[in-house]
């Protein structure tokens, strides 16, 4: 057998399971089921996604950029919000070369009228073609098909995030150019400290399109493409609306 066969197993073996995974969460969304909404401050699972990025890549340099004159706070489910983070990282550190610089931001930004906080993570790579980023969101759409058989991940990644996303009444879109690199940003409404709490229900209608989420790179300009640059593409799905890649 040749040498490094058990860990390419391992290696399929988990990659099958988190595609199981992804497909369980993304039925659970497509049939609106509810999730927890609680208040959540963003900051902690940013520095824990810091955090592990640099234990997965000690090559790189890995940075948090935060506005302090923004509130974190948002309302939802912890757990899901922190995997929307670890796809994003998970995706940057995969689509992009060693020893590229990371960085994951948060700073304020619009939804429609409402004020909303941007969570960006933005990477150094080669960056999306218009055509790529059209399409990146989109349930197992892969932009690099030759990592598909040994290397590529399961092609919804990147669909999870934009499910969650609009399950929290929030958007996705990504700011790219061939050679100047991507930056995906989540952009979702700052928590109603006077709204209950319980669980978030159906996924709320779009209040203006991909065009409605806005707002600056998150805290200034982090590692990645200059957005006036770039494609901008945004993405709000509602319903069974295709996802994405990872």
């Amino acid at each position: 057998m040749p040498r490094g066969a058990g860990g390419r197993r391992r290696h399929r073996r988990l990659r099958a399971r988190q595609r199981r995974q992804h497909l369980l969460l993304l039925a659970r969304l497509d049939q609106q089921r509810p999730l927890e909404r609680q208040p959540v401050d963003l900051l902690a699972p940013a520095v824990d996604a810091v955090r592990d990025a640099r234990l997965l890549a000690p090559d790189r340099d890995i940075r948090l950029a935060a506005d302090d004159r923004t509130a974190y706070v948002v309302t939802g489910d912890e757990i899901r919000l922190r995997q929307v983070l670890s796809n994003l990282t998970g995706n940057a550190l995969a689509h992009t070369p060693p020893g590229t610089p990371i960085s994951i931001g948060l700073g304020p930004g619009r939804l429609g009228e409402a004020a909303a906080l941007v969570l960006e993570v933005a990477g150094q790579g080669p960056g999306l073609t218009p055509e790529q980023a059209e399409r990146v969101f989109e349930r197992f759409y892969r932009t690099d098909t030759s990592r598909t058989r040994h290397t590529g991940g399961s092609g919804l990644g990147l669909a999870v995030v934009a499910s969650l996303a609009a399950a929290h009444g929030g958007a996705v879109s990504v700011h790219t150019a061939p050679g100047d690199g991507a930056a995906f940003r989540v952009t979702l409404p700052l928590a109603d400290t006077d709204a209950p709490l319980g669980e978030l229900g159906e996924t709320p209608e779009d209040p203006g399109g991909p065009s409605a989420a806005s707002g600056p790179p998150a805290g200034g300009r982090p590692a990645g493409p200059n957005p006036q640059r770039g494609r901008t593409s945004g993405h709000r799905p509602a319903g069974r609306a295709e996802g994405t890649a990872g």
